[in-house]
Parts: C-alpha cells; structure tokens; sequence
C-alpha cells in the first residue's frame, strides 16, 4: 500500500467539486484503488500517462466517471519514497 498525499491545488478542486455536488465517492474508490495498487481496468478508467509538460512531469490521469467523461484525476507515483500524490481533480478546463 502507498503513502497518499495531495497537492493544495487538489484540495482546492475537491472544494470546487463539492459546490458542482459531484459524486466525490467514485473519486474516492478510484484513489483507493490507486494506493492499494490496484491496477485501475482499461475499459472503465483510461489511465495512461500524460504527455511531459512543466506541470505534469511523469504524472498519470485517468477517468473518474467512464471511459468518455470529462471528469480527470491526475497523479504522480514517487516509487522511492511508496508514495502517490494527487495532483488535480476535474474537467479538462479546469486542470489544463
């Protein structure tokens, strides 16, 4: 089982979050599964890793709500220290 830590911007999406009343308990299943290290299926979540950029640098994404939602949970593995951390939660417009 890893470590969990999340960024402030990650807390902050989760406040945004709750004003939209998103279901935050499917964001919590699938951040459960991620530090038990539960691989997340293909066909439901899409994880796959992002494109290196200034701010996602080696950091994964997935689908919270299916395959074709619009709703992200980007995240970063630090296998050195057991360690994910959350970095962004929300729509494409809200974390790029």
């Amino acid at each position: 089982m890893l470590e969990m830590k999340q960024t402030t911007k990650f807390k902050k999406d989760l406040k945004r979050l709750k004003k939209r009343n998103a279901n935050l308990e499917k964001l919590k299943t699938v951040m459960q599964m991620i530090v038990e290290e539960v691989p997340l299926p293909e066909e439901e979540y899409r994880a796959h890793i992002l494109e290196p950029t200034k701010d996602y640098l080696d950091c994964w994404e997935c689908h919270i709500s299916g395959r074709n939602s619009d709703w992200l949970l980007i995240y970063k593995f630090y296998p050195s220290q057991n360690l994910v951390s959350f970095i962004r939660t929300g729509s494409h417009s809200d974390v790029f």
